[in-house]
């Protein structure tokens, strides 16, 4: 047998390879425009996030976003999760939950859970 196609695929099933081949078709890639890996809180708000954001088919080093660009961002449709990059492993990343923005207008929180009154991201580190 070779390792052509889907056998090749179910080859490295269980291989780190397949990650970086996945994530080379944009398939898991393209369902999020940025990834938050750690969190400054001022209160019970966001003051700061550090994320890695998408540039074209790769991603940016680690930039620093404020609460109101991150909140202008969430606005226009943009898709941020949670989750960590995988060292030595480029724009492959250990996802975790979709970031959201609930609420009405001067009164919306930044949240990765179902229901809270405050700003909140589950599992993101505080820097």
């Amino acid at each position: 047998m070779g390792f052509g196609g889907l056998q090749w695929l179910q080859c490295l099933q269980n291989h780190h390879l397949v990650t970086v081949c996945y994530n080379a078709c944009r398939g898991y890639m393209a369902r999020f425009d940025g990834v938050i890996e750690a969190v400054r809180y001022k209160g019970s708000k966001i003051e700061l996030v550090r994320a890695y954001e998408r540039r074209g088919a790769t991603f940016s080093d680690r930039v620093l976003i404020d609460r109101p660009t991150l909140i202008a961002r969430l606005r226009k449709g943009r898709r941020f999760v949670t989750g960590q990059r995988k060292q030595l492993m480029a724009s492959t990343f250990d996802v975790g939950k979709p970031v959201i923005l609930a609420g009405r207008n001067g009164e919306q929180v930044v949240t990765s859970l179902d229901q809270v009154d405050r700003d909140r991201l589950e599992g993101v580190p505080v820097f």
